[in-house]
């Protein structure tokens, strides 16, 4: 035939019996992934080579780019395998915070296998946290508004998801600024459609001539829907008034 025979021409087959063997643990992937409004993330062990008798494992979080209390509740605890059991999941409570971030992540791991289990790769695995949330503010903390610019133009912005249909509540209150005097009171909702970012917030001016130096009023947003809020979610409308005579507040400085 023109054969030859190369070393090694001879091979071990090791045979395994798993069935009576407990058998090995392991995560069923080296990264799982959950949105912060998901309120928990799931995390699934696997057992092979073997079913046989009841086993355990501990589970502990490790904090990476999320940290404990702000992105996710520190998690330890056991998962048991009865006889015949090949999976496990156990959960991690997320915290949907406010805060508009880029994805975190920590490490989870798997550890002190019992009742004649062991442990193989993937023994400790990465979650990582996307924060899909919606985010209302106002663009300025303070607006600055001439008094015969009106209506004065308040800008709210969303950000962080814009992908979403979200809204939020809207309404002024005095300052030293009168509402019905120097200024019309307005409250009502903003609806931001699928790939909105920006809505003003109309608010008219009223010119009183009785009045004198400049004057302010307040802007509040409340009750966000599939939103939540960030400072500054309250701004202050800050307009100059002009002179009885309609001039302006340098023309007035001239006077003699």
């Amino acid at each position: 035939m023109n054969s030859l025979l190369a070393s090694p021409s001879n091979a071990t087959l090791t045979i395994i019996d798993t069935v009576n063997a407990p058998g090995n643990l392991f995560f069923a992937a080296t990264n799982f992934t959950a949105k912060a409004s998901d309120g928990v993330a799931y995390l699934t062990v696997l057992r092979t080579n073997g079913t046989s008798g009841s086993v355990s494992v501990n589970y502990s979080t490790v904090p990476g780019t999320a940290l404990p209390g702000f992105n996710y509740v520190t998690t330890t605890g056991t998962l048991t395998f009865n006889d015949g059991d090949t999976n496990k999941t156990f959960t991690i409570p997320l915290v949907n915070n406010p805060v508009a971030q880029s994805a975190v992540s920590l490490t989870v791991n798997l550890s002190d296998p019992t009742g004649g289990a062991g442990l193989i790769a993937p023994t400790n695995t990465t979650l990582t946290i996307y924060n899909t949330n919606a985010v209302f503010a106002f663009t300025l903390a303070t607006n600055n508004v001439p008094e015969d610019a009106s209506p004065a133009s308040i800008v709210v912005q969303r950000f962080n998801n814009t992908n979403i249909v979200s809204s939020v509540h809207y309404a002024t209150t005095n300052g030293t600024a009168i509402a019905g005097v120097n200024y019309v009171s307005v409250a009502g909702t903003l609806t931001f459609g699928v790939g909105e970012a920006f809505k003003a917030i109309s608010i008219p001016l009223i010119r009183n001539t009785n009045a004198s130096g400049d004057l302010s009023f307040n802007v509040g947003l409340s009750s966000p829907v599939n939103a939540q809020l960030i400072a500054p979610s309250n701004t202050v409308g800050h307009y100059s008034r002009c002179g009885s005579r309609g001039e302006l507040p340098y023309q007035r400085s001239y006077r003699g």
